[in-house]
């Protein structure tokens, strides 16, 4: 009865907009479904937020069931989401909400990862047999395509729980420490993003660690097999409309995004990168602990000069052509490339229109 009241609250909401957009009425509803319907999933749980997705189970999962909104599921079990965008027509827009253990230690019950995917998201389970469910993963998402203010771009929102500084996963080939809330987004033979909306993140490549802080994102390029095809540049301000729209009421930690960095403040993240300086410890860069924890510093950071070249090719895999070093061209509201910025554009497919 419960899931049946909030459907066709849903329905209702999207019929009294007619005429005019319903995205706003569909995201308010849907937000508001997972948020009644979703409080009882636990550890390493799944439960199916809002229509519409498709779950593909584990070979060997038994009794799986996850097709309808408030379905709660093991996460073990799952083999594959795919999550569709949003579709006014149809009054839908997939979203799914995962509580995970990482690697959490067991004397820690009540404490989470929480993992919040919305829109036009892939995520694909690589966890091998000694990691915790989901603690390795592929990941794909829309970018750019939200179709109003009150929705957000599609992508996966990760946020570790109080008392817990950071945790560790692997994401399209890319080891993560991730500390507090960031969002991810990828697009194979394009690039990842990987945005901390508070907090940090560090990445490592090939035993080189990139730090990316709140109000900033790192950009890894990827091949079509969505593993890293080079090195990331530089972190760079993300801008206000990126990070329109999350979801954050979801998570269980209340948030205020952070701001986009000033343009002499990203100038100051660089210098200290490119010195092995922290980008932490005074304001406006984040504390020094959890990802960027003091014993860290001065750690295997990037050297002057480290970021940007290719990776060196994976055993057996010879690299396409254009898996080369690159810049991304600035996208709408993007800051500018640097004046001394000499390489050359990597192709980037078109962004949807809005």
């Amino acid at each position: 009865m419960q899931r049946w009241l909030v459907m066709m609250g849903l329905l209702l909401c999207a019929g009294s907009v007619a005429g005019q957009s319903a995205c706003p009425a569909i995201v308010e509803t849907a937000l508001a479904a997972v948020d009644t319907l979703c409080a009882a999933a636990g550890r390493n749980e799944a439960c199916y937020g809002n229509v519409a997705l498709t779950a593909e189970a584990q070979p060997d999962a038994v009794d799986f069931r996850f097709q309808h909104t408030g379905d709660i599921v093991s996460v073990s079990a799952i083999r594959r989401l795919t999550l569709q965008p949003m579709d006014e027509a149809a009054g839908v827009w997939g979203l799914v909400v995962m509580r995970l253990q990482a690697d959490i230690p067991e004397t820690l019950p009540g404490q989470n990862v929480t993992f919040v995917l919305f829109g036009d998201v892939t995520l694909e389970n690589a966890a091998a047999a000694d990691q915790a469910p989901m603690q390795a993963f592929y990941l794909t998402t829309g970018i750019g395509d939200a179709p109003c203010e009150a929705a957000p771009d599609s992508g996966l929102l990760v946020q570790t729980p109080d008392g817990v500084e950071s945790v560790t996963f692997n994401v399209n080939g890319v080891a993560m420490e991730v500390g507090s809330t960031v969002l991810l987004q990828a697009t194979a033979a394009d690039e990842m993003l990987i945005s901390p909306v508070e907090g940090a993140a560090v990445v490592t490549l090939d035993a080189q660690s990139y730090p990316v802080i709140a109000g900033a994102r790192l950009r890894i390029p990827l091949g079509r097999d969505l593993r890293p095809a080079a090195r990331p540049p530089l972190p760079e301000a993300y801008g206000t409309r990126d990070v329109q729209g999350l979801p954050v009421g979801l998570l269980p930690r209340g948030i205020g995004i952070v701001p986009p960095l000033a343009g002499a403040d990203v100038q100051r993240l660089h210098d200290r990168l490119n010195s092995g300086r922290p980008p932490c410890g005074e304001a406006p860069f984040p504390p020094c602990r959890g990802a960027l924890r003091a014993e860290r510093w001065p750690g295997p950071l990037a050297p002057v000069g480290g970021w940007g070249p290719p990776l060196p090719p994976r055993p057996g895999r010879r690299p396409p052509a254009d898996e080369r070093p690159c810049v991304f061209a600035p996208r709408p509201g993007d800051p500018p490339l640097p004046a001394d910025e000499t390489r050359p554009l990597c192709p980037t497919p078109p962004r949807p229109r809005r």
